[in-house]
């Protein structure tokens, strides 16, 4: 697995590489978000135990979300809001849209 993405599109002296942990800490972010959205909708939500995983292959990100909520808890707005997040963030902050996202959800019983 590699390490960095690397952009060459912002000037003409050289390639920017951004570090597998960039992409960590917007997954990290973007599943906070999620669990302030929940917390705002009156529902317990989602266990903080929850994990990001972050893969780097051919310049592709790789995003593996995995994570435990309450019975009452959406899956598909879940999901749905963290791709959003994840996609607004890249695409405004490092202009960058070549990723996957994968969501696995586990309902508390």
């Amino acid at each position: 697995m590699e390490n960095y993405v690397f952009l060459n599109r912002y000037n003409n002296d050289g390639i920017l590489a951004l570090s597998k942990k960039v992409f960590l800490s917007l997954g990290e972010h973007a599943l906070y978000n999620v669990k302030e959205i929940i917390k705002k909708s009156n529902k317990k939500g989602i266990n903080l135990n929850d994990q990001v995983q972050v893969a780097i292959k051919n310049n592709r990100v790789n995003y593996k979300f995995n994570m435990m909520v309450d019975t009452d808890v959406d899956d598909e707005l879940l999901k749905t809001s963290i791709k959003d997040i994840i996609a607004t963030n890249l695409l405004m902050i490092c202009d960058f849209a070549s990723f996957d996202i994968d969501v696995k959800v586990k309902k508390n019983k």
